[in-house]
């Protein structure tokens, strides 16, 4: 018996190192932690706490982005991905507000959102993710066009699109294939935002060519 507890905390405490000290409720009895541990330890005041339905953190004090972001993934699924704003970030971009975590899942998916998970059902789930710290991010193309379908300022989507292309971060190419792949829905600034640079880069091409 001793032996048997023994491994069941080196499977939490590798678990928990990975995934940024948060765990699922499944996760937790898989490692021998009983209902009656798990009902003391999110008492009010106790060492761990619930950040959305059967996914807790198991440290005191406000979560981080990375622990917040874990939780959404746990949350939404094994097939999730995260996008966004929040994925924006994670490839060196900028891309708004990331107090909320959107996060792709198939369409089939039965979850709804809860407190700062956003869930986006789509069929086009991202074929290749980018992974940081066993977090699962869209590639960079569709993380802007997501997070820019969440933005309401002409303003901010052409600063969004215009900084990731002038720095490389992500090919104007791949975003003119968001734009025309993606839904039409919501997709307006981000049409005229990427129609804008296009023309802008266009014209740069024209006066440096002598046309």
């Amino acid at each position: 018996m001793p032996r048997l507890a023994k491994i069941d905390q080196e499977t939490l405490t590798g678990l928990l190192g990975k995934q940024f000290d948060v765990l699922t409720r499944g996760q937790a009895l898989g490692c021998g932690v009983t209902n009656r541990m798990l009902q003391n330890r999110l008492r009010v005041g106790g060492p761990w706490q619930v950040l959305l339905p059967a996914v807790y953190l198991t440290v005191t004090g406000t979560p981080t982005p990375a622990q917040r972001q874990m939780a959404a993934q746990l949350y939404a699924g094994p097939t999730s991905v995260i996008t966004g704003p929040a994925a924006l970030l994670s490839h060196g971009a900028r891309g708004g507000r990331i107090d909320v975590v959107d996060v792709l899942v198939p369409v089939t998916t039965q979850r709804k959102d809860r407190e700062f998970v956003r869930l986006h059902r789509t069929a086009r789930m991202p074929e290749q993710t980018y992974t940081l710290g066993g977090i699962r991010y869209a590639p960079v193309g569709r993380a802007v066009a997501d997070a820019a379908r969440g933005m309401h300022e002409i303003s901010a989507v052409r600063a969004m699109v215009a900084d990731v292309v002038q720095r490389g971060v992500v090919p104007l190419a791949r975003l003119v294939d968001e734009v025309q792949q993606g839904p039409v829905r919501g997709s307006a600034l981000l049409r005229q935002a990427v129609a804008e640079v296009t023309d802008g880069v266009r014209f740069s091409a024209q006066a440096e060519s002598g046309i």
